[in-house]
């Protein structure tokens, strides 16, 4: 998965977020992972779970 804005399912929800490619520690389990994701929105929540589906290619800015 690349670095960028995607449209994704989560939790009943479809929505934008952002994956970030950098390895991160899941304060949960404790697990090192991969990459997370950043829901847009003013709260901007992280997740880092591997649930969340994928409902298309990587969004490409507008040009202009």
């Amino acid at each position: 998965m690349k670095e960028g804005f995607y449209w994704v399912r989560y939790n009943g929800s479809v929505q934008i977020a952002r994956f970030v490619e950098e390895s991160v520690e899941n304060v949960e389990t404790g697990e090192v992972v991969s990459g997370y994701w950043q829901y847009a929105g003013d709260d901007m929540d992280t997740i880092y779970s591997p649930e969340t589906e994928v409902l298309s290619a990587k969004l490409v800015p507008p040009e202009g």
